[in-house]
């Protein structure tokens, strides 16, 4: 039987002027050194910017990024979590579980969009999302 993991704290959004501080106080409680850190920021960076289309590689992936970054940025943190589930070497999304994950966020927002609903949250649901996300987790195909 699978034991639930403790609670993780709130997702906070932090003003600009004080993003150095609060990276700053995050690096401090990481076990791993540095140049751990510089690695992650590295390999989220890189995702980032496939999201984005400047890195994409060809295939299902691409076309499906490219659709649903033509309609928001805000689902990028939940994009660069499934990117790094599907990356690394111990893979627990297929790439076209990642597309058709990317097809989901698109119709979310069109299906929002169509209603005329506000997207004011997506950040943070996107957020918590991502958060939830268990690397140990393997999901079928």
């Amino acid at each position: 039987m699978k034991s639930t993991p403790p609670s993780p704290a709130p997702i906070t959004r932090y003003r600009a002027d004080r993003v150095y501080e609060e990276f700053k106080g995050f690096k401090r409680k990481r076990a791993e050194g540095l140049e751990a850190l510089l690695k992650d920021l590295h390999r989220f960076a890189e995702y980032y910017l496939a999201l984005l289309g400047h890195r994409a590689k060809p295939g299902i992936l691409a076309e499906a990024m490219r659709h649903c970054r033509s309609l928001i940025t805000a689902h990028a943190v939940l994009g660069m979590r499934l990117y790094d589930c599907h990356d690394r070497p111990q893979s627990t999304l297929s790439e076209a579980q990642f597309a058709d994950a990317l097809r989901l966020i698109e119709s979310y927002f069109v299906r929002r969009e169509v209603l005329g609903l506000q997207g004011r949250s997506y950040w943070l649901a996107f957020a918590e999302v991502a958060r939830s996300i268990d690397d140990a987790d393997r999901l079928s195909p």
